[in-house]
């Protein structure tokens, strides 16, 4: 199959946050609780810091297991960005739910619409691409 341009930037771009969150999940401290104020824990700092890096590890080897899938034009590559789409939303959530951060409700709104509208146009990109493959077969 050849590989649409949008494929391929947007392959480029999960490489680059996929080896991004690999780095953070590397350098994290292991078995350490969590520096965040523990009055800004819904959790045991020690659960919290499990829990996300947990969750970041999932989310990182979920994304670049997705850009493997765009750039090799693989047919499960759109089940792949379900499950990128998938595994952000979680730790995102996650994330939100155990440290709680002092900002204002319309900020972590625009945040997640913001986030929304991204991994919707990565959507479209991957339907847009696969649906002009299964014509041209």
């Amino acid at each position: 199959m050849q590989r649409p341009r949008s494929i391929r930037t947007l392959a480029l771009v999960l490489t680059l946050i996929g080896i991004s969150a690999l780095g953070g999940v590397l350098l994290a401290p292991w078995g350490q609780p969590l520096p965040v104020a523990p009055q800004l824990l819904h959790a045991d700092p020690r659960v919290a810091g499990w829990l996300i890096l947990s969750a970041a590890t999932i989310y990182c080897l979920a994304t670049l297991i997705c850009a493997y899938a765009l750039w090799r034009m693989a047919s499960w590559a759109p089940a792949a960005y379900g499950y990128f789409v998938v595994s952000i939303v979680l730790y995102m959530t996650l994330f939100s739910y155990i440290v709680r951060v002092p900002t204002p409700v319309g900020l972590g709104l625009a945040f997640f619409a913001l986030l929304g509208a991204g991994l919707y146009w990565g959507w479209r990109v991957v339907k847009a691409a696969y649906a002009q493959n299964l014509q041209a077969l």
